[in-house]
């Protein structure tokens, strides 16, 4: 299954700046402004449980990272659930009849990456946070199974903290093997 288009909301980062820090000469302080971010949906195969908690993906941050980061994950967790990796079984597989397990993606952008907005500001975990707090609570809307790589744990933690009702479980994956 291919991607939606990404799509584009706009949240709004309520985080104070810290004592003694100002924004960039001309940029505006980054208190209630909205900001607009990236994501792109992975729906679900035709024929595959509609029960499953959606699965929400975060991407860790760096130079030229972004939702892409999860690109690999995407393609390899949608062909196991159809079942399709050649010479390895789908986990879960289904029982005769029944539904196949799937869930729907939801790969967003953090602020300050990829099709994001990149507004000049010290991110802290609070302000992803409150970003994925949004896309739950106004487009995803129902708890998820949050899945977070390495640094970005804290985040994560933050999110739970947040909304505390948002998650359904949570994964934290460590680095990339190398090849």
């Amino acid at each position: 299954m291919r991607p939606s288009p990404t799509q584009f909301q706009t949240c709004q980062l309520l985080t104070a700046p810290r004592p003694g820090e100002q924004p960039m000469e001309g940029k505006p302080p980054l208190d209630h402004a909205s900001h607009r971010y990236g994501y792109e949906v992975l729906e679900q195969f035709p024929g595959a449980d509609a029960t499953q908690p959606p699965l929400l993906l975060i991407h860790p941050i760096g130079v030229g990272l972004s939702r892409r980061f999860w690109d690999r994950f995407c393609t390899d967790w949608q062909q196991r659930s159809q079942g399709s990796v050649p010479g390895q079984p789908a986990p879960g597989q289904p029982a005769p009849g029944q539904p196949a397990p799937g869930n729907v993606i939801y790969n967003p952008d953090l602020l300050g990456c990829g099709d994001s907005d990149m507004p000049c500001w010290p991110y802290r975990p609070v302000d992803w946070a409150r970003q994925l707090q949004q896309l739950i609570e106004t487009v995803i809307q129902r708890p998820v199974i949050v899945v977070v790589q390495g640094a970005l744990f804290p985040v994560a933690i933050e999110l739970v903290k947040l909304a505390p009702n948002s998650w359904w479980a949570w994964c934290c994956r460590g680095r990339p093997p190398g090849r």
